[in-house]
């Protein structure tokens, strides 16, 4: 067998199941046995490492790993404790022990940058400390596993928590924290000592050294009993321990514990489904955070606050535990008065989605400290009344509040909520150039103080984007219905709209899946029409082809005596829908209301099954500025232009003058583009694509002039246009081509 310095350069291993060590990227297992790099059992893995029996590494490992870099153990269904720090000394006498431990401490692992944790069913602890034996030295870097810089762990529901107060002094260069899938975890850091942990003796009179000081990012995703991520005194920062020993040769010391808070470094924290997590920071580091730069908490059913105030008083909290067999732990904790003003000076983004009885984000009092907030979303919060909840008790804030680089703000389905503050300071948003707000029917200010935002020109709802036209400054007494239906008649807009957005400010529509639009059978009404001045875009997409929507623009057949009237929307330029399985009609046809687009330059039309034509031989004269026309995986789609009975244009030819491409693809029963008796001309039309379109016949029935065109893209590939559309596809179709 191969001697254990043959090992010595390993660098990246993981372990299956099967107790086999295995090399990173090549899966070579590096084990070996007799000559030939073989699969070991784990009888052969006891051997390399002495004594290994429920953990997988001990305090005196040989030398075999002394370089490792990347560990990766998983499947290990019998291992209990993957790090077992015991003493190597045996020494009967606890002063040659304590000697022992600072001068011939051996380290484990002290190479070890990232480890990897899954799908280890009976595993406990990562690490299990005999705290009597365990010492902290004067340099970090003289201490195991200080090169550590990544743990993930996932899929591990025995264990109940990952850090022991102390293994933080172990961890000056710890980076990142992933824990996901752990049923078992309560807590990420704990001040709990298992029942045959010692802690008998000090625990070194070098411990002030600060716990996970460079700790860039936290993720704790799908912990169910998640109760806190720092264990330990929530009422204090800094602690002094007064242990006493049960063994008389040691006196009781006190021991200064600099902060071993996990979150109190980090600066990007990330936590989604932890319905167990009542609050993110206890109070004793809430004035603590100059850190944190990202927070994103989602889905947590049971999060009450996310920055703890209450439990603390100003001069400090005493508390004794009792730890192990007799340990005494005594923490005093001192605070300043302003212990709880939470302060967040390099928050840069915030976001909250489905807390259900969140009922606030901050207090008046963190207001001034968000200096770098940049951006700021809350959606999904039942419970939800003001995203600001005013402090005058506690602190008096600047009457004039500024956001210097806040640039985007969401605020979406909080039912109850009332507005964004309630005090009456002033409010200044220098650079805010984006602010959605939809779903909020309660909302009846956005500040009741002043509020300036110079760059900001418009309001996003659910419905789409609206120009801004009263400012953040909107106030009124009662958000009902009643003061929305003179703006719009179909009850489903109403949930979109709110007092003062509507119709007569909407400048783009833009619903997607999922957007309560797409659960209309008509979009807009015939009434709707009239205020839509300022609509620009118009862009509505079912992914998943769950729309209601059969009709687009409702236009009533009125009685055939009435005069006739043009309806214009003469601001939209594009037109684009997607995944409309039911529409039927983008606009119907009315004996005595003509629709007019004079400005529509883009339509995009795609996996519309139902939809039987586009436009109208009416309507085609007023698309005057129609630029691009492209029609796609459309089952139903029979002609792009209707052409209807007594409606016959006066015009000897319809004319498109911007027109310069058309696509039409996969439109099985496309018979023609036009199948009427008219003529048409396209002056600046020079890309026409046909493809999968294998019944049509004829382009238009009347003659098609094409001065630009040179090439037409077919099925069966790129041809010379020497002729009008209408005698290529005959020619074609003769030639035994189908389209």
């Amino acid at each position: 067998m191969e001697t254990n310095s043959d090992l010595k350069a390993l660098m990246n291993v993981s372990i299956d199941g099967g107790g086999h060590w295995k090399e990173s990227g090549r899966n070579i297992e590096l084990v070996r046995k007799s000559q030939k790099i073989k699969a070991v059992s784990k009888a052969e893995i006891t051997e390399v490492y002495g004594d290994v029996v429920d953990a997988v590494c001990s305090i005196h490992p040989k030398p075999v790993l002394n370089r490792l870099k990347d560990l990766t153990i998983e499947s290990c269904k019998d291992v209990e404790v993957v790090f077992e720090i015991e003493s190597s000394s045996r020494s009967s006498s606890n002063q040659d022990l304590t000697t022992a431990l600072h001068n011939h401490q051996p380290l484990l692992l002290p190479y070890l940058k990232d480890l990897y944790l899954r799908d280890m069913e009976r595993m406990s602890h990562v690490w299990k400390c005999n705290w009597n034996k365990l010492v902290i030295p004067r340099n970090p870097l003289q201490s195991s596993f200080h090169n550590l810089t990544t743990i993930t762990m996932s899929h591990c529901h025995n264990i109940q928590y990952l850090f022991s107060p102390l293994m933080g002094k172990l961890l000056p260069n710890l980076n990142q924290v992933v824990i996901y899938v752990c049923d078992g975890i309560e807590e990420v850091v704990s001040n709990r000592y298992d029942e045959n942990d010692e802690m008998s003796t000090p625990l070194s009179t070098h411990t002030n050294t600060t716990s996970f000081p460079l700790l860039e990012k936290l993720a704790l995703w799908s912990l169910p009993n998640l109760k806190s991520i720092d264990g330990g005194n929530r009422r204090g920062g800094s602690s002094t321990i007064t242990t006493t020993s049960i063994h008389d040769s040691f006196k009781c010391v006190e021991v200064s514990v600099v902060s071993w808070f996990l979150c109190q470094y980090s600066k990007k924290i990330d936590i989604d489904d932890c319905h167990a997590l009542s609050r993110v920071f206890p109070s004793c580091i809430v004035g603590q955070l100059r850190e944190l730069e990202e927070l994103i908490v989602l889905k947590c059913k049971s999060m009450v606050e996310l920055f703890e105030l209450e439990g603390a008083n100003n001069d400090g909290v005493d508390g004794t535990n009792n730890v192990g067999d007799g340990t005494c732990i005594t923490m005093t904790i001192p605070r300043s008065a302003n212990m709880t003003l939470v302060e967040l000076p390099n928050l840069t983004i915030l976001r909250i989605e489905d807390c259900e009885v969140l009922e606030y984000i901050f207090t008046s009092s963190t207001l001034e400290s968000l200096k770098q907030l940049k951006e700021l979303t809350v959606k999904e919060c039942k419970a939800m009344q003001v995203i600001v909840k005013e402090d005058v008790e506690r602190t008096k804030i600047s009457k004039t509040i500024i956001f210097p680089r806040l640039k985007s703000l969401t605020l979406a389905n909080l039912p109850n909520l009332k507005g964004f503050f309630l005090g009456m300071n002033e409010f200044q948003w220098h650079i805010l150039e984006k602010v959605e707000m939809y779903g909020c029917p309660k909302m009846v200010t956005f500040t009741s103080g002043h509020s300036m935002a110079p760059k900001l020109n418009h309001i996003h709802t659910g419905l789409g984007k609206h120009r801004l036209e009263c400012g953040l400054n909107f106030h009124f007494t009662n958000a009902t219905e009643e003061t929305q239906l003179p703006m719009c008649s179909n009850p489903d807009m109403i949930k979109l709209l709110q007092f003062p957005w509507s119709f007569s400010n909407l400048v783009e529509v833009n619903a997607r899946s999922r957007n309560i639009l797409l659960t209309s059978r008509i979009i807009f009404s015939c009434n709707d029409l009239l205020n839509l001045k300022n609509l620009e875009k118009l862009h509505i997409t079912s992914v998943d082809g769950e729309s209601k929507i059969e009709e687009l623009f409702e236009v009533v057949n009125d009685d055939a005596n009435e005069t006739n009237s043009v309806v214009e929307v003469p601001n939209l330029k594009e037109l684009f829908l997607g995944g409309l399985y039911k529409l039927q009609h983008i606009w119907k046809n009315s004996r005595s209301i003509s629709l007019k687009f004079p400005n529509l330059t883009k339509v995009s039309i795609k996996s519309c099954h139902l939809l039987g034509h586009v436009f109208t031989c009416c309507m085609v004269g007023s698309l005057l500025q129609l630029q691009e026309l492209e029609i796609s995986n459309c089952m139903n789609m029979n002609v792009i232009v209707k052409h209807v009975e007594d409606s016959e244009t006066r015009a000897t030819a319809i004319v498109f003058p911007c027109l310069k491409s058309i696509t039409l693809r996969r439109l099985p029963n496309l018979k023609g583009f036009f199948l009427g008796k008219a003529d048409f001309v396209w002056p600046s039309l020079d890309t026409l694509e046909i493809k999968d379109c294998p019944q049509i016949t004829v382009f238009t029935n009347g003659k098609s002039s094409v001065p630009e065109l040179k090439l037409i893209d077919t099925t069966f590939g790129l041809c010379h246009a020497t002729e009008d559309p209408n005698s290529f596809i005959k020619m074609k179709q003769e030639e035994g081509w189908q389209f």
